[in-house]
């Protein structure tokens, strides 16, 4: 028993797919002789989320130090005996900045070898999942580089997904991965004082963007965000959430409120707003159902219109609800969601009267924001005018230009009408194009985005040499232009990495000692953050 006194105890159905178990403590005498009791309320036979008939337990208020033992057995005459997992943990929150690395196989069988690398400033482990769901709690301090890699082995890579999540439970990196995942690396970050714990998304109503000036809007929903915002209690006639964005909107003066989501014919998008309320901070989530709600199953355009006088439609019905009068200064809230989930994209268009209604003042005037690469890191710099009520900045990155992860937050002067400058370096670059963007935070809450800029990141292959080939008991390795030192790592035939390490900063050479089976292998050279340079094939006598 660790310190806590406490340990969690969860299974996984492999061969055996039906069981049950239950914690015992000794009495101090030795195998085989053991004098063993059943600690209170231990036994279990199913629950686990892994499987509803396997056992899942926590045992608390032990002493700590205090040897356990854990009996296991099929469950029910039926069922099959055979292979299982089971896992033991403390299950009391870790101090400083902690990590959760959530690794599942949809079809509960496991990845058949497959594995992901996580480095802790070079210390490497490799985590695989041998039934539907590995979980792994890590901790890191302030200022070590984290990494994520991916070795595919065997088939059925389209059911492999993990994600990394802060101790909010956030997503740091959400999955699933393309589908099927590539080898090679994933994510890298450097840990922050903030524990890397990222905004809220959009996808959250806490995250929502707040709407002004009658501007329109495009935006590519990809999840569900981190919170469950609407359940029965305040849905309406959706179904929950599907694929959503959150938006917020208010008055400066009485009139009629009207939008059209514009989707592709073949795209059902649907959506809820509810309110009014007083300005401020808006209630997330919603209480109670909304004033308008659109769940028809007609693809295509759909929205608030002028002419239509259902508040409300079901599946069956047109897509397009009654339009708002509104009062002056009252706050709405509006959700978009992708009910198909189909990665379409939708843009949000005003048919307002007046065309002002929505006109406010924002709480940062940006002069400008730039972004481009400087050596091995991307520089991003942006100028205000004016700020008022201004909480802070949050630097977004993207690989798509669609789906934005936070990489660091940079605090706001505050209020100021001089002219402010900031800037923020992006240590970790993704290899091709990066788009960066700043979301503006009020301190309310409400958010402003920036333009998007691009900016482009590669390598040059390094020029990967290896000698002698075919290779006997070591291997010598030459990498031309690493300049920043680099890592290696060896796969078999299969795609599995059997060997991996590191070189000194600025080595031109390095021998590797072949401690390996005879056959035909390849030699990857990565940078510092995990990024492929360069690779050789060699054989190995």
């Amino acid at each position: 028993m660790p310190g806590s006194g406490s340990l969690s105890f969860d299974t996984d159905d492999l061969q055996l797919n039906d069981a049950a178990f239950a914690v015992y403590t000794t009495g101090g005498t030795t195998c085989p002789n053991l004098v063993l009791t059943r600690v209170a309320t231990s036994c279990s036979s199913g629950g686990s989320l892994n499987g509803g008939n396997m056992p899942v337990t926590n045992v608390t208020g032990l002493t700590p130090g205090t040897t356990v033992y854990i009996r296991v057995w099929r469950d029910n005459a039926g069922a099959n005996d055979g292979t299982f997992v089971i896992c033991a943990r403390n299950p009391q929150t870790p101090s400083g900045c902690w990590y959760t690395l959530r690794l599942t196989d949809s079809a509960g069988d496991g990845w058949n070898g497959g594995f992901v690398t996580l480095c802790i400033n070079g210390s490497c482990t490799n985590y695989t999942v041998y039934g539907s769901l590995s979980t792994v709690v890590f901790t890191a301090n302030v200022g070590d580089l984290v990494t994520l890699s991916y070795t595919a082995v065997g088939g059925f890579q389209n059911q492999v997904s993990w994600t990394l999540s802060a101790s909010t439970g956030a997503n740091i990196w959400p999955g699933p991965i393309s589908n099927p995942p590539s080898s090679g690396p994933q994510h890298s970050m450097t840990v922050n004082a903030a524990c890397n714990v990222p905004p809220a998304p959009i996808s959250d109503c806490i995250g929502h963007q707040v709407v002004c000036n009658n501007q329109n809007i495009s935006y590519n929903p990809s999840n569900t965000g981190n919170v469950v915002d609407l359940t029965s209690t305040n849905d309406g006639c959706l179904a929950g959430e599907q694929q959503g964005a959150w938006f917020v909107f208010t008055t400066n003066a009485a009139g009629n409120i009207a939008f059209t989501l514009n989707v592709a014919v073949g795209t059902d998008y649907d959506f809820a707003v509810w309110g009014p309320f007083a300005p401020g901070a808006p209630p997330c989530p919603p209480p109670g159902a909304p004033i308008r709600c659109n769940w028809s199953a007609t693809t295509g355009p759909t929205g608030l219109s002028l002419s239509s006088f259902t508040p409300s439609v079901g599946a069956v019905g047109s897509p397009f609800s009654q339009w708002i009068t509104a009062g002056a200064n009252e706050m709405y809230i509006l959700y978009v969601d992708n009910w198909s989930r189909n990665g379409i994209s939708f843009s949000l268009t005003w048919q307002n009267t007046p065309t002002n209604i929505l006109d406010c003042v924002l709480p940062v005037e940006l002069v400008e924001f730039d972004a481009y690469g400087t050596g091995a890191v991307a520089q991003l710099k942006w100028t205000t005018a004016s700020e008022e009520n201004l909480s802070h900045f949050v630097i977004e990155r993207s690989a798509d230009g669609t789906r934005f992860d936070a990489l660091n937050q940079v605090q706001a002067a505050g209020e100021r009408s001089l002219v402010t400058r900031y800037e923020t370096i992006d240590q970790s670059p993704m290899r091709g194009v990066n788009h960066y963007r700043l979301r503006m935070v009020d301190d309310d809450g409400s958010v402003q985005h920036s333009k998007v800029i691009p900016v482009r990141f590669g390598w040059s292959p390094a020029s990967v040499q290896v000698f002698p080939n075919p290779a006997g008991s070591s291997l010598w390795v030459a990498a031309h232009d690493v300049d920043e030192g680099w890592q290696w790592r060896i796969l078999d035939a299969s795609g599995r990495m059997v060997r991996a390490g590191r070189a000194m900063a600025e080595s031109a050479q390095f021998e590797i000692p072949l401690t390996i089976e005879s056959g035909a292998y390849v030699l990857e050279v990565l940078d510092q953050n995990g990024a492929t340079m360069g690779q050789a094939r060699f054989v190995k006598d």
